[in-house]
């Protein structure tokens, strides 16, 4: 995925994740879980979550750079995390309890 390789030479790439904060809505995760439940049969549906992958390119670019751009213009940092890697949880973070 990302940019067609002609279109980056010379260029320095790097991939940024943004992914919903935990407890914050993520209503596409919840229809891709209760879909995937109800095909499967499954008493309890999949935990799900969505992200967006930016590919970043230009020349003399850094991973700090681009991270600080993805905090300023990517990302709210209220309700999104940024990840400079592909997000692969081994679990889901759960949302602290509301009180």
């Amino acid at each position: 995925m990302g940019a067609e390789p002609s279109l980056t030479v010379g260029l320095h790439t790097h991939a940024v994740e943004v992914h919903p904060l935990p407890g914050v809505m993520d209503p596409v995760a919840q229809s891709v879980a209760g879909a995937v439940g109800e095909l499967l049969g499954l008493r309890e549906p999949p935990r799900v979550s969505t992200g967006w992958r930016y590919d970043v390119a230009g020349p003399g670019l850094t991973r700090e750079r681009v991270l600080d751009l993805a905090g300023r213009l990517l990302a709210n940092p209220v309700i999104q995390k940024i990840h400079a890697e592909p997000f692969w949880p081994s679990e889901f973070p759960d949302a602290p309890a509301h009180e």
